[in-house]
């Protein structure tokens, strides 16, 4: 670990040791470093005060421009932390000092796009000449567009993280440090038993079920890479001067069910807690994000969302 030179530092360490004691990775401590330079430089206390959390916001709201704003988060956790130790003169971080609120614009596939890029996808895939990618490429995206799972969830799935004899996969320590199980249709199964039978000529005795060449975690620029690969062959539109990216597809996916479920007439209110518990969705109000803007697609939904209304939040910074 870096070195803290303010006098705030000690308790800077402690809080990164108590993150990582509950099982939070915090392999990036950027804003805590920049916080203890701050600190250094303007008072060096041994505490966060009030004059140095909201100095330092200042500063940063001026040096950046970015909407997420994750030094104030971090601020509010370390102040937290603070009292909790019984730092009774710890500040901790209001509500007035949130994330900067925006109304991100979700892409959704068209049925014909996404007929256009799984019927390109095999060819693009076998152009690529590193070992197993040809294998890799067409199966993980098959995965997300059938499980809607998060772009790192796929990347960092073990092959003891899959089950296909049992028709299912375990989402490990996700988003929030929790777990879950994603149970696969038939068709689904049937899909990743033959990639992984194929692949295992490659990779024997492989770690990732999509490993890379040195059967690594494949990054995640690359999956980029490869999917406006097959965007550009299949010749697909680019609505905003640029191809959607894969996180797409768990947007798509979520839309995608709340669609059938009102063609099929099912009672599209209780089946969200389903899909927020299939998505790995922290709160309700994640999954009614998607009915928030469902309607705008599909316009057959407008009524039945109608008594949600009350219960639909705001759209703030989408989730990675």
């Amino acid at each position: 670990m870096k070195s803290f030179q303010s006098a705030l530092g000690p308790k800077l360490e402690s809080f990164i040791q108590y993150k990582r004691s509950c099982g939070f990775k915090y392999t990036s401590i950027y804003y805590i470093l920049d916080l203890d330079r701050y600190s250094f430089l303007h008072g060096n206390t041994k505490t966060l005060t009030k004059d140095l959390a909201v100095g330092y916001i200042a500063e940063s709201d001026s040096r950046n421009n970015q909407p997420y704003r994750k030094y104030v988060s971090n601020i509010r956790d370390i102040g937290r932390y603070l009292r909790s130790t019984g730092d009774s003169e710890a500040y901790v971080v209001g509500g007035e000092y949130g994330v900067h609120r925006y109304r991100p614009v979700p892409y959704v596939f068209t049925d014909d796009e996404m007929a256009a890029f799984f019927e390109m996808i095999d060819g693009v895939a076998r152009r690529h000449p590193r070992r197993g990618r040809s294998l890799v490429i067409p199966a993980y995206f098959r995965l997300l567009y059938s499980c809607g799972c998060r772009t790192f969830e796929g990347r960092r799935l073990t092959t003891d993280d899959v089950h296909l004899s049992n028709g299912y996969l375990d989402i490990m320590n996700s988003k929030g440090n929790r777990d879950r199980r994603l149970y696969l249709s038939d068709e689904v199964t049937a899909i990743l038993s033959d990639y992984d039978e194929q692949i295992c000529a490659f990779f024997p005795e492989r770690k990732y079920f999509f490993p890379s060449t040195f059967d690594t975690i494949v990054e995640v620029q690359q999956f980029r890479i490869f999917f406006n690969e097959i965007w550009d062959a299949a010749g697909l539109r680019k609505p905003y001067g640029k191809q959607p990216t894969p996180y797409a597809f768990r947007h798509h996916f979520a839309f995608t069910n709340i669609r059938r479920w009102t063609q099929e007439g099912k009672d599209v209110n209780a089946m969200i807690p389903y899909l927020m518990e299939y998505m790995g969705h922290s709160s309700l109000e994640s999954t009614l994000y998607y009915v928030h803007v469902t309607p705008d697609f599909f316009s057959a939904y407008a009524d039945m969302a109608a008594p949600l209304e009350s219960r639909l939040p705001e759209v703030f910074v989408y989730e990675e």
